[in-house]
């Protein structure tokens, strides 16, 4: 019983391994996951200060400002200093910004459907729970 248990812990972590390789899976139009992350939270929350979107994506903030480097040589984000405090760091959409977002988000959201379209709803909500549960335990354990 415990042999199997352990296998079944190996193949589990083999599968998360092949989930983080399939990152390349969601570069598109030369956007890349992480770079789709921010501009999904300054969509979704509006200007955000550098540290919120560092915070929101659980990034050190060294990478969160490296992705916001590369959006702004991209023309996707634009920085400015807040008006209250000349030390935090805004973060807005461009127009541009907004447009390959949307495209980002449309096209991935198709590639997903592409490689779930086998699944029944039921067992998308099943995955989807189950995901859900693991993601709350490791939470949890993260914050202990």
């Amino acid at each position: 019983m415990a042999d199997d248990r352990e296998r079944l812990l190996y193949e589990f972590v083999g599968l998360l391994r092949e989930l983080s390789r399939m990152r390349s899976f969601f570069v598109i139009e030369g956007l890349t996951l992480e770079e789709f992350m921010v501009l999904d939270e300054v969509s979704e929350s509006g200007p955000c200060v550098m540290r919120d979107i560092a915070t929101a994506l659980s990034l050190p903030p060294s990478t969160a400002t490296g992705i916001v480097d590369r959006l702004v040589e991209k023309d996707y984000v634009r920085r400015r200093h807040s008006d209250r405090d000349r030390r935090r760091v805004i973060v807005e959409l461009t127009p541009a910004g907004l447009s390959a977002y949307n495209k980002f988000r449309d096209r991935a959201l198709a590639q997903v459907e592409d490689s779930v379209r086998h699944l029944s709803n039921g067992d998308l909500q099943a995955l989807m729970k189950i995901i859900r549960k693991i993601l709350d335990r490791a939470g949890e354990r993260m914050q202990s």
